[in-house]
């Protein structure tokens, strides 16, 4: 009964909540300024998520007790295997086409912000490149103002 249960939430719950949130990532792409939170979780339900072993386990499993034919124990794979092997290739596109997309967009906004960036930096003619990430210039401005040179 145990066993089940593990299966039933390695295998499928986690296989499908990772799809569901990979969904969601794409649905809220052009909505979400940064890292997606969806996207973060599915990169690490990805991990969690057994489909792709559990297929390769019954593979083994199945061919293994081929020894034990002659003892009258038959086990076979049938139409189900093939159906999780679909599964799986669906569950690994749906991830590359999304990872993709949601990388991409994140590269052109960080693009764009730095464009941004650039020009109100030209535009004003301030030494804005170290403010990007400290907030430099309000402190040299206030070094400025109390006379250090």
């Amino acid at each position: 009964m145990f066993a089940f249960a593990m299966f039933g939430f390695c295998v499928i719950v986690l296989t499908a909540a990772d799809v569901l949130l990979l969904a969601l990532s794409a649905w809220r792409l052009g909505e979400v300024e940064g890292p997606c939170r969806f996207y973060s979780w599915a990169k690490m339900v990805r991990k969690l998520a057994m489909l792709d072993v559990s297929i390769m386990g019954v593979y083994v499993i199945t061919f293994c007790m081929g020894i034990y034919k002659k003892q009258g124990i038959v086990v076979s794979t049938r139409e189900g295997l093939p159906v999780l092997i679909a599964a799986e290739v669906m569950h690994t596109l749906i991830y590359w086409l999304v990872s993709g997309t949601v990388e991409a967009h994140e590269a052109a906004a960080t693009e764009q912000k730095l464009y941004e960036y650039k020009v109100a930096d030209t535009e004003e003619g301030s030494p804005k490149k170290l403010d990007f990430c400290c907030h430099v210039n309000q402190f040299l401005s206030r070094a400025r103002q109390m006379g250090v040179r």
